[in-house]
């Protein structure tokens, strides 16, 4: 995927599948989303299935929208998007960023130049994209700490 978090390049063909098949598109975004295929049952709690909530969560939004696909267009505005390292610079804020450690689709190296731009505290946890399922416990701290 992008080697860089700002920009952020989405890969010609996810682009391309998320226009012409975006249920494929999901499927291709959950598989990079999570850090492992084998995530051990009722992870992280029972009565969870990282991959099928994920999926179902993505494609219920997708299923919502009548005039747009909105997981192309999520994508495109990604894709197209080129300000973020001047945007960040202009932050004066603290900023805090909660990277997985095993991140397929925003690689933590990758945020190394927004990171830097926004002066951010950064915090990497174990897990992929999807840290909210995959880390819960320790994203609500990375996040409790950061206020």
């Amino acid at each position: 995927m992008a080697p860089y978090a700002a920009p952020m390049k989405v890969s010609a063909g996810l682009l391309t599948t998320a226009q012409e098949r975006p249920l494929e598109a999901i499927d291709m975004v959950n598989a990079y989303s999570h850090s492992t295929f084998a995530a051990k049952p009722s992870y992280p709690a029972p009565g969870n299935w990282l991959h099928g909530a994920n999926r179902a969560l993505m494609r219920r939004v997708q299923a919502g929208q009548r005039d747009i696909n909105l997981f192309a267009h999520d994508f495109g505005v990604c894709n197209a998007y080129a300000n973020g390292l001047e945007a960040a610079s202009q932050v004066r804020c603290a900023s805090h960023l909660v990277l997985g450690e095993q991140d397929q689709m925003t690689m933590p190296k990758a945020a190394a130049a927004i990171a830097a731009a926004l002066s951010a505290k950064i915090t990497t946890l174990p897990g992929g994209h999807a840290l909210m399922q995959e880390a819960p416990d320790g994203l609500l701290r990375a996040l409790q700490l950061a206020v």
